[in-house]
């Protein structure tokens, strides 16, 4: 992916290709950070709409994901996987939301 993007450093492809082996890696943020230059580079990518939802919850970001899954499902309807990674990311939220009610009330 890194050759192909030193010869075009907007190939979409290269780059959903490049977040993709970043996340597999365990290398999240950066792995981010090359999913939403693809998406810039070609918006409305719906695996690279559904991995990006993936990676920010990855890093505890649930309602960034929420909102992400929420998108592509208007634009992309039916999309396989992401019906099931909305409802992890609300699961996520409503922990989030929990931990902090119980936070705050210490």
């Amino acid at each position: 992916f890194r050759a192909t993007l030193a010869a075009a450093p907007d190939a979409a492809e290269a780059l959903y290709g490049l977040g993709m082996a970043l996340a597999a890696s365990g290398n999240i943020p950066t792995a981010e950070r090359a999913l939403r230059d693809s998406l810039v580079a070609q918006p409305l990518q719906p695996l690279a709409e559904l991995q990006l939802a993936s990676v920010l919850s990855a890093q505890g970001r649930w309602q960034e994901s929420v909102a992400m899954l929420r998108a592509a499902l208007v634009q992309h309807p039916g999309l396989p996987g992401a019906a099931a990674l909305l409802a992890e990311a609300h699961t996520g939220l409503a922990g989030q939301i929990a931990a902090a009610a119980m936070v705050s009330r210490s």
